[in-house]
């Protein structure tokens, strides 16, 4: 009875391993969730009571705008992830620049843009984006988590997933608006470089071993299955949906066309054309252009 209990473990056990040994590839979607956290003042007067449905409208758009779709191509090798196209803010709104800024700065930069290719055995990525009109692949390692696997599980979806926890270092972007607002308010600081302010955050991410690949959403991977949930910060991405070996086949690789850099140095740049930003906002801030509900923050 014994060996036929181990033959029947055996079997299941080896069945994702024949399984994946053939050519192999999966689709998942994810969608993403972040909460906006804005501390709005409550208004009285009429003229403020205008101000907070301007505030309102506005923070409508940059929900929407922080709603995205992702899609995950894998196989056992690779990986390609990129946003799902919708309908851009900015096709009704002018203000598109302001609102996809805001957006970043709500997700704590979290969310990747572009399309991101990983190469799941070497652990890897190259990750195409667009600064002020300009393409690069940024190419680079994966960040290697220093994963906590916990006994806890849930289902999502078909799968039984688990639970794993990190933690990373990463830019407190909100604080760092906020010291922005803070220099603008005081006289001779509009101009002030804001120093990087740094923050740890607490990583938890939920993993299926049903499907033995070792990526995720973003750049998220390194634990013995796909992750369908990551929750960093106040970003949430989740797996809605997922296909195995889909009718329809995608091509996974890496993508072309773009200055070739490391991360560390599309960050300088990218820190470099902010702070540019950041200077011609200000100006713009002192004829009546600043984010609505900027005041009391």
């Amino acid at each position: 009875m014994k060996k036929v209990q181990n033959l029947i473990l055996a079997i299941f056990f080896l069945i994702p391993t024949l399984f994946f040994a053939q050519k192999f590839q999966g689709k998942a979607i994810y969608q993403s969730k972040t909460v906006l956290n804005l501390n709005r003042p409550q208004d009285t007067t009429k003229q403020d009571q205008i101000r907070q449905e301007r505030r309102k409208a506005f923070e409508n758009m940059l929900k929407q705008e922080l709603e995205k779709r992702y899609i995950l191509d894998f196989t056992q090798k690779a990986a390609l992830y990129t946003e799902e196209a919708k309908v851009d803010v900015g096709a009704t709104n002018p203000r598109a620049g302001r609102i996809k800024m805001m957006a970043n700065i709500m997700s704590g930069g979290t969310v990747s843009n572009g399309i991101l290719y990983t190469n799941i055995q070497n652990r890897t990525y190259i990750n195409k984006q667009e600064l002020f009109g300009k393409n690069f692949l940024i190419e680079d390692k994966l960040p290697e988590y220093e994963w906590t696997l916990e006994n806890e599980t849930k289902q999502i979806g078909n799968y039984t997933c688990y639970k794993a926890t990190a933690t990373t270092q990463m830019r407190d972007l909100q604080a760092e608006a906020r010291q922005m607002r803070e220099n603008m308010r005081k006289k001779g600081n509009g101009n002030k470089k804001i120093e990087p302010i740094i923050k740890e955050v607490k990583i938890t991410v939920w993993y299926t071993p049903q499907i033995p690949i070792s990526v995720g959403p973003e750049k998220f991977g390194g634990l013995p299955g796909l992750i369908l949930e990551a929750n960093i910060g106040n970003t949430q991405l989740l797996c809605t949906q997922i296909t195995l070996n889909p009718s329809e086949k995608v091509e996974i690789n890496p993508p072309k066309g773009g200055k070739v850099v490391s991360q560390e140095k599309f960050d300088e740049t990218r820190e470099k054309k902010m702070q540019e930003m950041s200077k011609n906002f200000r100006r713009g801030g002192r004829s009546g252009g600043r984010i609505p509900g900027g005041r009391g923050r």
